[in-house]
Parts: structure tokens; C-alpha cells; sequence
């Protein structure tokens, strides 16, 4: 089924959606026939915008499918089919024919299922203003004539004009194109303010690195109008207002990583004043490929006259058995742009050993070499003339070429354009460049003039600083620091979003300016470096607006590690143990470890007679690090390296006349040293609740059902051993659970205590409760579950607790007790293949399970269909029908819709019944079928019941391919990788199979050993190759298989972790014959002889972390008892693996 933005639209216009049958079941007569009802969203749009129209077919038939459903549309005069349609359908086995710019689409060979609907989309536009009646013909299928649709979509000539171009329209794969959004506001509209909208790119197109944002949109506003990160897949547009008779363009680069026509149409374009919406934009970029591929793309751009830019290159090999050598290309750079040269030539070894990139103002590379499915990356640095006229100039190199399977190959040019432009350069830094979390750096802007001739004015740029770091506050200097009027702003430059906006900037010829604002940081900044980057700056020169390229400037924070404390228990009794948990955590980003931690927790202050039993306690954080007292507890001299945590706890008493209440435990706040700089960190928090009476509750049935019964529980516990606990009170409201949900059966007396009573409906109210000391109670309440309760799980929360407790008594309150009810669907329904994968023209058998999970009430009049044919065109049942499949008195029935009628099951129990299909043999190898049924439904105890679709899929395929990896793998070593070939066609042998496996595509330097392998898959079949393995020649024996290995060796210098490694398409003589395969390599730290482990290469020689200082968590020794506790139980867990694999 084709899906908007997915290309191939244009030319490629087909939508084939996926396979089914062509007609109904039997002879039943429908009553009647699927109509259609058509729309345009948005409505009204502006001349040249797009909108979408939707026709959606229902299928009023209860019981019977409708085949052959067709529909003509002819479009309106004036309207035709937007470029790119977008055109898709969700209906089964239809063919949509929609070709960009034509006045005509149809439908073809639809197929809707009973009680169904479909729909079809397609994209329209027109250029004039007006009012445009569009009436389908009639909607056909084999349950006869479903008649017209029909819509109106206006065009208002009031509405702005919204456009989307590329330029250039085609690129090779890789390479890189300019799309240009285009708002026109008619000289008859008003003046519209805050235009936005979002464009999603399609797949196989994402914003280029660096993404080249421009626009002449919101000049002079508090933000810039496009925002596009480089590699992101959506682009968002703001712009403040548009006055009437303007326009404004807003353009961004992006790289085509697909093949195709990809066609690209954002969302509606929306505005105020008035609140209102126009049409779409829409645009296609062709990306072609050769088997031998160039894309070259500037980056650094717009670069001034005398500065320099970087040209990219990226060469690819897309043939999946051949090296390509000898790869050579040219490119004058001197035919671009007289004087543009190439700075730092010759380099060697850019594309392969033996390769040479040379030349000056011509570029040549010469020897380049790929392997298999390989590609090359390099960059050029280009010095741009001082005496270079602004413009844009468009670059291409010769086609490259290169010999692959002992042919000459030529593939095609890489195309990029640059802009030099006279707009001011902006630099800036941090004045230091390194701070602790929470103190303030002056950040200094630099702005130039590279025009020697001319001034600039309208000076203006935004910085983020939310971006940046969140919580940012600017100080900014007084007006008039950059020619008279400039000014700085901090203030909001998007919703929750702060910066610095620079504006009314204005420099003569040749002339620069300083300035400086002061940021003020937020004390829970994470240690780490963090870059800012400013959006590009923009400016007037001579008379025409001018974007010049952002800036960056780095700071390194040196923040103090993060403290956080619990309690084991959120709630104890007077007298009890409880241990308080502290955690140390040290940023990933750190530059440098931190030590002299310390801290302070004054228990005392918390509950006085609170103390801790079990300190001091030593090396709790690094080697002299500790953690001492009893009613003030102190922590120091703890270190910590960066990406490493400690935790330590102390065991406290809680004294045993503490009154009942919670209690907060605080921390001071904490401190250390970083890069010889103090830094402090926020305190800690802990809650800890203390009382001798507890409320609980549950729900005793999970789940439970709608319309049925649940059983709630509260139990009230008393531990104090002197005390008597009386005048308990508290509330449970049942409609703020579920409305409708209610109490049966009340009031209930002398529940817990004499006295006490719960009543109630919907509200429960508990009183009068009392408990001797050392007693509990518990009492059960039967709710009723609505009918109309939807499934889900429910929080239930009573109030506070209150009671009196002792003599005299003394008045407490407690937080309330919380329980989950769960609602389920008694009913639950699956089914599955009993293989994941089937040739074309064997069987396959589909498994289907029904259970009921009510505890009471069985489960009858259980019904459902599967329209098999809906899933693949001929596929059908065999030997059906069958009779008591699920109960007596249950029929399985049908061929290419098979229905099941009448199933019983009895409460907690289940029915399993299987069915075999007859898959067709004419059915493309690849396909996959996705087969969803109906929903289940019949009776629980009487009601209504049902259960959602059960769905599954089975891959249609010739042939299939697996690998494993034997062991996880240890750096430096080698393990077996298994791979298996299944032949699934029964009839034939399958001939010159084979596939290639990039193993240095997983991991660099992965390699195999002990190849060539002769005969691995079949007589005169060979495995060959090292860091790239290739399958030639293989042959498999009539639903046979074959099972080869190869040892693969991990190079010393790996880092531990996972690798996925997956292979090309297997392929046989008669072409692509089944999916990659997928394995997972894991990498683990080597285990060294006295017990250790190995860390990698960036270990030291102790098997630390390379410092060989002491402390940090006792990380910096390799010996078993100072190895840390992560590293131990990673070698258990390493050994515990392979000895389960044995």
C-alpha cells in the first residue's frame, strides 16, 4: 500500500495495495451496495495550495464482503492532481491511478470485508480563485451500484499563495538540494500574523549537516523562521506577520539517503488575524543512483570573500558481490569560481590504500578502491578569491569512474552550489570558558564587516540559551554597543523559550564590534561541555538582505556529583529499624573526577532522639572516604571518577515515642573539589512517615469484569504494643475510581471494633473504629462493576487516615491506602502461523485460541471471521468445514473467508483449533502477508462480550537465511558464527544461491578466519572473504537446507558491547530469493588470569580506567578484591551464560 511521502509518485504512480481475493464468498445477496463519501481538507485553500481529497467506502453488509469496488473521478475544471499526489488507499487489492498533474484518478479491484470501510487520498490544486463542485461517478462493485460522491472545495483569492520548490530537482543518492518554501500574501488580504507550519519530511530525506537555514521571513523578530537541526526528518516554520502585497521565502538543505521520486507536501499553512488556515505545499526531488555513486556537497557556507569553505565527498559501490577499483574523478574548482583553489593537497589513502587525492584549482583522485556495498568520505578545504563577486555559484565535478568485475564503470557527477556573500561574520566565546555549576561567564560576540567597500546595517541575530542550558538568565549591555540603536534582548524567542535577541546593529565598511552579556547558570547544571550556537546572522548590505553563518563557542561546567537519599521503608512504627539509602552520581560529561566530597544529615533535626547504629563505616566512596556519627551524620573525603556512582547506607533507630506524622530528612548541601575548583551541589531529600496504625486495601479479584462483582478489602493494623487506637475515620470515593462503580450490601457494623460501621453507595464512609494495641482488622465491601466500564486499570485512593491513639488520647492523621482494579474483557483471542516463513504452493496451518478468563460464567454464541482472501489473493482453507472445534455444536467453516459459529467455553478455560491453508503458487517470493481477522464477540453470563482482532504474519518466500554467533565474545578472542539456508520449495532445487556479510561494517576489524570454505552450501559452492564474507554458488536440494560455519575473531582494541550484523538479500538464479538475516555480536570486557577483567583499550595497566591514583569506588585495581562489584558480577554473568550455551 503506498503511504504519503514515500516517493515513487509522479511517473511511479500505481498504488497496489496488498494482495487479496477478487470475490465474495458464495451467493450470498448483499443488502446493499458500498457508497462513498468524499471531502477536501483543508477547505477553503489559496490559489496554487494544496488540499486533500478523501473518499471513504462503506460496506453496509453485515455478513458479506464486497469485491471489484472501482470508482472514476473526474476532476473540476481548473482543479487538477497536485505534484506530488500523495495518492494511497486502504483498500484491499485496489489498484489508485493518480498521475501528478493529470485531471483524472480511478480505482480498481477493491475489496471491502463486512461491516468494513476504505478509503482512497489524493492530493489536488488549482491556480484560479473560485468555487469548484466535484462529482464522482458511480461507486461499483460486485454488490452493484453504490452511485456518486461529491464535495465542494473552495479557492479564495483572499487566502496567502503557499509554494515548495527544489533546487536542483534531481540529485544522486547522497546527494544534497535546497527546498524553498514560498508565502505570498494578495494585496486583498489583511495583514496576517504568526504563520506556521510543520513539513515531516518523506523517508529517504532528512535536513542536510549543516542544514543552511535562510529566510527573508521575520526580519527583526525575537526568532528565526525556519528551524531545521541537521539530520532531524521535520522542519517547523514561525514567522511573526505577513503584510498584504508581500511575500517571503525560507529554505533549508537536505540530503536524499533513498533512491526515487521522493515526494515531499507539509502540513496546511496557519495564521492569525483572522484565525484561519490555507493549503498545503508540495514538491518532488529525484534521486538517482548508479551502481558506482558521487555526491559532493559544500558545507561552511555563505562564506565571505577570502574565506574558506569545506567540499565534501561521499563515493559508494553498490554492487553487492564486486570491489570497485581504480575509482578516479576530477573536479575544477578554478571553472567554479577563478581563484577558488583547494588548500592542504596531496592526501593519500582517502578512498582506500594506494589512493591519492591531488591538485589545486582542478582536484583529481586517482586509485581509489571500495569493497562490496562500501563507501568513502572526504573533505576538501577550499580558499575562496578576496576579490570573489557575491553569488551564488553552482559546482560540478566529471562523473566518476571506476573498474568493477573487469568493466569499466561510470557513474555520475556530483552537483553542489556555495554562496559568497558579503554578510557580517559573527564569532563568539566564553570569558572563562570553564565554570563550576551555578556561578556566571561573560559571553563575548565579535561582529565584522567583511565588505571593504560597503556599510552594513539591520544587525541582527538570535542566541537560545534554553537550548543552551535551561534556566539561563542574560544580563545584557546598554543600547547602542553596535552602531546607534543596536540593542540586546533577553527575552522569549518561542513558547518556554528564552535567548538573546540582537537587533538595529550597523557597522561601516571593514568595521567590527565587541560585546558582552553576563549568564547567570542554574546550580543543577550536569558537569559535562556544552556548546551554544547562535541561529545565522542576518543583515542589510548595499541594499539587499544578506545571511551570514552562525557561531558556536563551547563551556565546560564543573559541577559537583548528584546526592539523592530514601528510606528503605516509606513507612515504620515507633521503635523501628530503618536504613537510610545515600547515592552519589557523577556526570558522563565530567572533565575530571571529583574529590573531597562531603556532606551533612542532621538526624537530630529530623526526629529528635533519631540515630544512626551501625557507623562509622569506611571506603564507602573511594580509598579514605567515610561515613561517621549518630545523631549528625558526616560524609567526607569521598571520589568520584566521571560515570561513576557509590552508594552507601546507615541503619537508623526511630525513637519509641515519636508521635505519628511524616517527617522530612534534608541534607546540607554537598561540596568537592574539581580541577582544583570547589564546587557545591544541591541537598538531599527523604520522606519518612511514622505511625503505629496502617490502613491497607485491595481488591481481591484480578481482574475483575464489567457488569460483575469485585470484592474490595481494608485491613487496619494496630503494632503499638501499649497504645489503643479509637474514632478512626476515613472516606473511599468509588465514582472517582470508575463512574458508576458501587457498594452492595452495606452498612456493615462492628466491623473493627463496637461501633464502627462502613456505608454507603458510591461514597464510602468508615467510623467509629477502634483497635487494642497489638490488634488488627479487616473487612471486606462488594462493589458492583458498570456495564459500561471500559477496560483499564483503575487507581483507588481513601483519604487520610484519622484516629486518636493512647491515654489521654492524642489526635493523628495518616496518609490513606491505595489499591489498582483492573478491568478485563473475560474473552481473549489469537491465532498464528506454526511457521514464519512458506513457499509459494506448499501449506501452512493457522492456529487459533479463545479464551474465557471469567471465573463464574462460561462463554457462548462465540463468532468470528478471517477473510483470508483480504490477505492474500487465493489463499484458502482446506477440509473445512469441521464441527465442534470450539464446544458442542461449534462449526469452522468456509474457503477464503472461513467463519466460526456457535463456540462454548467454560469459565477459566480455553479452545485451540487450527485450520490448513492452501497458499497459491503463482504468489511473488518476498510477499508478506499480513492476516487479521474480525473482532471476536458472544455472551458472558448474558451480556454482549468481545475481543479484539487476533493478527499475524507469514513471510511468502522461496528461501530463507539465518546466522547466530555461538558465544558472546571477548576481546582479542574468536567464536563460531552459524549460518543456515533453507530451501522451502518442495518441487525444485535452488541454484546459484548466495549473499554477502560486511563483518567490518559491524565492528572494525571483525574478521573471519579459515577461508575459503569449498562446498559450503552445495557441490562447487564457496564461502570466501575476511572482513567482508561472500557466498558464490550454492546450491539446496528441494526443501533442504544447509548449515555452514566460520570462526570470526574480534581485534584486541574493541570496545565491549553489542554489534548487529546483518547480511545482503540472499539471491538465487532466479533473483532476490529471501530477507537479510540478522544476528546480534556481543563484546565483553577479557577476562585476565588473576581474576580481573580487562576493561578495553582505554584501560590502564591496572585494568582501571588508566589513573592510578586510589579511590573512586575502588575502581582502579585489577586484583578480585578491589575490583568493583559491577566488573565481578559481569564476569559471573559472562561465565553463568556460557556454561547455560554448553
Amino acid at each position: 500500500m503506498s503511504k504519503p511521502g514515500q516517493g515513487w509518485v509522479a511517473k511511479k504512480w500505481v498504488v497496489v495495495a496488498l494482495l487479496a481475493s477478487s470475490s465474495a464468498p458464495g451467493s450470498t445477496a448483499h443488502a446493499q451496495p458500498p457508497s462513498a463519501a468524499m471531502g477536501f481538507e483543508p477547505t477553503p485553500i489559496g490559489q496554487r495550495t494544496i488540499s486533500t481529497l478523501t473518499m471513504t467506502f462503506t460496506n453496509p453488509d453485515p455478513a458479506v464482503p464486497a469485491a471489484d469496488l472501482a470508482v472514476t473521478n473526474n476532476l473540476p475544471p481548473g482543479l487538477r492532481i497536485a505534484t506530488p499526489s500523495q495518492a494511497s488507499t486502504t483498500c484491499t487489492n485496489a489498484v489508485l491511478t493518480a498521475p501528478d498533474g493529470a485531471t483524472t484518478f480511478t480505482l480498481s479491484g477493491g475489496r471491502i470485508g463486512a461491516s468494513q470501510t476504505c478509503a482512497l487520498q489524493v492530493d489536488v490544486t488549482g491556480d484560479l480563485a473560485g468555487s469548484y463542485a466535484n462529482v464522482s461517478g458511480d461507486v461499483t462493485s460486485s454488490a452493484g451500484n453504490g452511485g456518486p460522491a461529491e464535495a465542494d472545495l473552495t479557492i479564495s483569492a483572499d487566502l496567502p499563495i503557499f509554494e515548495m520548490s527544489f533546487a536542483p530537482s534531481s540529485v544522486p543518492l547522497g546527494g544534497t538540494s535546497t527546498i524553498t518554501y514560498t508565502i505570498e500574501n494578495p494585496a486583498s488580504a489583511p495583514l496576517r500574523q504568526s504563520l506556521s507550519f510543520l513539513n515531516a519530511l518523506p523517508p529517504g530525506l532528512a535536513v542536510a549537516t549543516p542544514a543552511n537555514t535562510s529566510s527573508t521571513c521575520n526580519p527583526g523578530s525575537a526568532g528565526p523562521a525556519l528551524t531545521a537541526q541537521p539530520g532531524a526528518t521535520q522542519v517547523s516554520f514561525f514567522s511573526s506577520l505577513l503584510n498584504s502585497g508581500t511575500s517571503c521565502t525560507a529554505s533549508v538543505d537536505v540530503t536524499a539517503s533513498a533512491a526515487g521520486e521522493l515526494g515531499n507536501t507539509t502540513e496546511p499553512l496557519l495564521f492569525f488575524n483572522p484565525t484561519g488556515s490555507t493549503g498545503k505545499a508540495g514538491a518532488v526531488l529525484e534521486a538517482t543512483v548508479e551502481q558506482l555513486n558521487l555526491a559532493g556537497f559544500f558545507s561552511g557556507d555563505p562564506v565571505p570573500p577570502g574565506g574558506t569553505l569545506d567540499l565534501d565527498f561521499t563515493i559508494s559501490n553498490f554492487s553487492r558481490a564486486h570491489e570497485a577499483t581504480s575509482i578516479s574523478f576530477t573536479n575544477d574548482l578554478d571553472a567554479t569560481l577563478s581563484g577558488l583553489v583547494a588548500l592542504g593537497l596531496p592526501v593519500t589513502g582517502v578512498c582506500g590504500a594506494g589512493s591519492n587525492l591531488s591538485g589545486t584549482d582542478t582536484i583529481t583522485l586517482t586509485g581509489g578502491s571500495l569493497p562490496p556495498e562500501g563507501s568513502c568520505s572526504f573533505s576538501v578545504q577550499a580558499q575562496v578569491p578576496s576579490n570573489a563577486p557575491p553569488g551564488i555559484y553552482i559546482n560540478a565535478s566529471s562523473a566518476v569512474t571506476a573498474d568493477i568485475d573487469g568493466r569499466s564503470v561510470t557513474g555520475g557527477q556530483a552537483v553542489d552550489s556555495f554562496e559568497v556573500s558579503e554578510a557580517p561574520t559573527l564569532a563568539m566565546q566564553f570569558i572563562p570558558d570553564t565554570v563550576p555549576a551555578g556561578q556566571s561567564t561573560a559571553l563575548e560576540y565579535i561582529i565584522t564587516n567583511v565588505s571593504a567597500s560597503n556599510a552594513v546595517s539591520d544587525i541582527a541575530f538570535v542566541d537560545n540559551l534554553t537550548q543552551f542550558i535551561p534556566g539561563t538568565v542574560a544580563t545584557v549591555p546598554d543600547p547602542g554597543f553596535c552602531g546607534a540603536g543596536s540593542m540586546l534582548a533577553f527575552s522569549f524567542i518561542a513558547t518556554d523559550e528564552l535567548g538573546l535577541v540582537m537587533t538595529g546593529g550597523s557597522l561601516p565598511a571593514g568595521g567590527s564590534c565587541t560585546f558582552q552579556a553576563t549568564l547567570d547558570f542554574p546550580l543543577t547544571v550536569a558537569a559535562g561541555s556544552y556548546v551554544n550556537a547562535t541561529q545565522p546572522i542576518t543583515a542589510t548590505v548595499d541594499g539587499n538582505a544578506v545571511a551570514g553563518k552562525p557561531a558556536e563557542a563551547g563551556l565546560t561546567f564543573l559541577a559537583a556529583p548528584q546526592l539523592r537519599k530514601s528510606f528503605s521503608e516509606a513507612r515504620v512504627a515507633p521503635g523501628d529499624e530503618v536504613t537510610l539509602q545515600f547515592e552519589l552520581s557523577y556526570g558522563e560529561g565530567a572533565p575530571d573526577e571529583a574529590t573531597d566530597i562531603a556532606f551533612d544529615d542532621d538526624l537530630e533535626a529530623m526526629i529528635p532522639g533519631l540515630v544512626a547504629t551501625d557507623l562509622p563505616k569506611n571506603d564507602v566512596c573511594g580509598t579514605g572516604s567515610s561515613l561517621s556519627g549518630t545523631s549528625l551524620l558526616t560524609f567526607t573525603g569521598g571520589t568520584l571518577a566521571p560515570n561513576e556512582t557509590c552508594a552507601f547506607d546507615a541503619t537508623v533507630t526511630v525513637p519509641d515515642d515519636t508521635p505519628t506524622g511524616q517527617y522530612n530528612n534534608t541534607t546540607s548541601g554537598l561540596s568537592a573539589l574539581v580541577s582544583e575548583e570547589i564546587v557545591v551541589g544541591e541537598a538531599a531529600f527523604a520522606d519518612l512517615e511514622v505511625t503505629s496504625v496502617v490502613l491497607d486495601k485491595l481488591f481481591v479479584e484480578d481482574p475483575g469484569f464489567a457488569d460483575d462483582e469485585v470484592t474490595l478489602r481494608f485491613t487496619i493494623t494496630n503494632s503499638s504494643a501499649t497504645d489503643d487506637a479509637s474514632n478512626m475515620f476515613f472516606t473511599d470515593s468509588l465514582s472517582a475510581v470508575l463512574p458508576g462503580l458501587a457498594a452492595t450490601g452495606l452498612p456493615l457494623l462492628g466491623i473493627c471494633g463496637a461501633g464502627s460501621r462502613i456505608e454507603g453507595t458510591n461514597f464510602l464512609i468508615f467510623t467509629s473504629g477502634n483497635l487494642a494495641a497489638g490488634s488488627s482488622c479487616s473487612f471486606d465491601v462488594t462493589l458492583q462493576v458498570p456495564a459500561s466500564a471500559p477496560p483499564g486499570s483503575y487507581s483507588n485512593v481513601t483519604s487520610s487516615l484519622s484516629f486518636e491513639l493512647g491515654d489521654p488520647p492524642v489526635a493523628a492523621i495518616i496518609a490513606g491506602a491505595t489499591a489498582r482494579l483492573t478491568i478485563s474483557e473475560p474473552l481473549t483471542f489469537a491465532k498464528a502461523f506454526d511457521a514464519d516463513a512458506v513457499a509459494p504452493g506448499e501449506t501452512v496451518s493457522l492456529e487459533f485460541t479463545i479464551d474465557n478468563a471469567h471465573t463464574s460464567y462460561s462463554a457462548d454464541e462465540l463468532t468470528f471471521t478471517d477473510d483470508l482472501g483480504a490477505a492474500l489473493e487465493g489463499l484458502e482453507a482446506l477440509g473445512l468445514p469441521i464441527s465442534d472445534v470450539c464446544g458442542a455444536g461449534s462449526m469452522l467453516s468456509g474457503t477464503d473467508v472461513i467463519t466460526l459459529t456457535g463456540g462454548t467455553i467454560a469459565p477459566e478455560s480455553s479452545c485451540t483449533f487450527s485450520v490448513e491453508l492452501q497458499v497459491p503458487s503463482d504468489v511473488t517470493s518476498g510477499t508478506t502477508v499480513s492476516n487479521v481477522s474480525s473482532e471476536l464477540s458472544g455472551l458472558v453470563n448474558g451480556i454482549a462480550r468481545t475481543a479484539p482482532p487476533a493478527r499475524d504474519e507469514l513471510e511468502v518466500t522461496l528461501m530463507t537465511l539465518s546466522k547466530s554467533f555461538e558465544d558472546d565474545l571477548e576481546v582479542g578472542s574468536s567464536t563460531t558464527l552459524t549460518f543456515v539456508i533453507e530451501n522451502l520449495n518442495g518441487d525444485s532445487t535452488a541454484t546459484g544461491v548466495g549473499f554477502t556479510d560486511d563483518l567490518d561494517a559491524v565492528l572494525e576489524g571483525l574478521t573471519a578466519t579459515g577461508t575459503p570454505i569449498e562446498d559450503a552450501c552445495g557441490p562447487g559452492s564457496v564461502l570466501d572473504g575476511s572482513s567482508v564474507l561472500t557466498l558464490r554458488g550454492g546450491n539446496v536440494d528441494a526443501g533442504g537446507s544447509c548449515t555452514f560455519d566460520v570462526t570470526v575473531g574480534v581485534p584486541s582494541g574493541a570496545a565491549p558491547g553489542e554489534y548487529e550484523n546483518v547480511t545482503s538479500e540472499l539471491s538465487s538464479d532466479l533473483g532476490v530469493a529471501g530477507d537479510p538475516a540478522t544476528a546480534t555480536l556481543t563484546v565483553v570486557p577479557a577476562v585476565i588470569p588473576d581474576g580481573g577483567v580487562d576493561a578495553g583499550p582505554d584501560a590502564g595497566p591496572d585494568g582501571g580506567t588508566g589513573d592510578t591514583g586510589g579511590g573512586g569506588c575502588g575502581c582502579r585495581t585489577a586484583s578480585v578484591k578491589d575490583t568493583p562489584t559491577w566488573l565481578l558480577a559481569l564476569v559471573l554473568f559472562v561465565a553463568w551464560r556460557r556454561k547455560l550455551r554448553r
